[in-house]
């Protein structure tokens, strides 16, 4: 079999949606949403800024943090998406995470790339944007 890399990020992402809107499980869907995203940001042209570069540089810029980049992604941004993908060197054994919490911030990322690719959405990927922009909603309800 031959399989593109944009459609083993499509197939990825299209799983990591239906796990996170049956609440299947979210913690696969965070590891695949991350994969999918991962290899859609690589995609992007040269020059292009991914969603996570975009998400880091807003927060950076935002709430003018006093860490680099790389600390933010690490420490926050992919720190739940590495503790369940690498056991590392660290001894570290446990993450404290809110699972559908991360599932929907990987899945708004990889949805991201996903769109700023052009490529064609699919039903599945559709009930994704839905689902991140009903999320959106909520939550500015929640802060109104």
């Amino acid at each position: 079999m031959r399989l593109a890399k944009l459609d083993a990020a499509k197939i990825q992402l299209e799983a990591a949606i239906g796990l996170h809107l049956d609440k299947a499980s979210f913690i696969p869907a965070i590891t695949l949403a991350g994969a999918a995203e991962e290899i859609l940001g690589k995609a992007l042209p040269s020059g292009q800024q991914t969603a996570k570069q975009e998400l880091s540089q807003a927060l950076l810029t935002t709430y003018q943090l006093t860490i680099t980049e790389k600390e933010l992604n690490d420490q926050y941004l992919n720190k739940t998406r590495n503790h369940l993908k690498h056991f590392g060197n660290s001894g570290v054994t446990h993450v404290d995470l809110e699972p559908e919490t991360e599932s929907l911030n990987m899945l708004a990322r990889a949805l991201t790339n996903y769109i700023m690719l052009s490529l064609p959405p699919s039903p599945v990927i559709k009930r994704g944007l839905t689902l991140i922009e009903n999320a959106y909603q909520k939550s500015i309800e929640k802060s109104t």
